[in-house]
């Protein structure tokens, strides 16, 4: 959610037209999707997700617009996941002898990946902090790589979401884990 939006009751629809409107969305649908992720994987977005539930009886506009987008979410993990892996791959090679940079970072998320590929910025990224942007950087440094990965190849969910059995022996066997 942008931090410098501020939700309020006056940004709630007043006009016969504008409910009607805010009607067609599924608002209540999608805070409750966010609610169910705050509550257990994702606690980090629980104040963002609270205020949008303020909301639901009579949502606004605007207050649509709030959500934390996918692609904004996941540029900043992108932006973490960068910073992390930087300091991982230092600190291994003063111990261990490792190939030089680029480290890959997977992303099953194509609208994040072409973001943090560009050098320009576009009006609806202009509210994300500076400091995410460091994904950029590395990206055309050439320290770290995004390669796509479809959502039913992300191993990572293994450690964010409930899995089906079959998915969890998968990702298990792949990510090298044995019991």
């Amino acid at each position: 959610m942008d931090p410098h939006l501020r939700l309020s009751i006056e940004q709630c629809p007043t006009t016969n037209d504008e409910i009607a409107e805010m009607s067609k969305r599924p608002y209540a649908a999608a805070v409750g999707a966010l609610r169910y992720a705050a509550d257990v994987t994702r606690p980090d977005i629980a104040y963002a997700v609270g205020q949008l539930a303020r909301y639901l009886r009579n949502p606004g506009f605007t207050h649509w617009t709030a959500f934390l987008s996918t692609t904004e979410a996941e540029y900043v993990a992108l932006t973490h996941a960068a910073r992390e892996a930087i300091w991982l791959h230092a600190l291994l090679s003063q111990v261990f002898k490792l190939e030089s940079l680029p480290v890959e970072i997977h992303c099953d998320n194509q609208s994040a990946i072409a973001l943090s590929a560009e050098n320009h910025f576009h009006a609806r990224t202009k509210h994300i902090d500076i400091q995410y942007h460091f994904i950029c950087q590395c990206v055309t440094d050439g320290k770290i790589l995004v390669p796509y990965v479809p959502t039913d190849d992300q191993e990572a969910d293994i450690f964010t979401k409930a899995l089906p059995p079959i998915k969890v022996k998968r990702f298990t066997d792949r990510l090298g884990l044995r019991v």
